[in-house]
């Protein structure tokens, strides 16, 4: 798990992207990108969820959310 904590602007919309690549990657579940708010709640914003495969070149994944309050 990998996270970074990002300062946002009240309703506004954002793109997040990452670029994933596996190497004898054995899945448990499929890999999900998620923004999640800063609220009391922790909600979720928005997820993008792919399975990968055991050996995959560079993905690019990405995720569009806005932030609302």
């Amino acid at each position: 798990r990998v996270s970074q904590a990002v300062k946002v602007r009240p309703w506004t919309c954002y793109r997040l992207s990452a670029w994933v690549k596996t190497k004898d990657y054995i899945a448990g579940r499929a890999f999900r990108l998620t923004a999640i708010g800063a609220g009391d709640k922790g909600r979720s914003l928005s997820f993008y969820e792919v399975n990968l495969g055991k050996d995959q070149d560079w993905k690019e994944v990405e995720v569009v959310f806005n932030s609302l309050d």
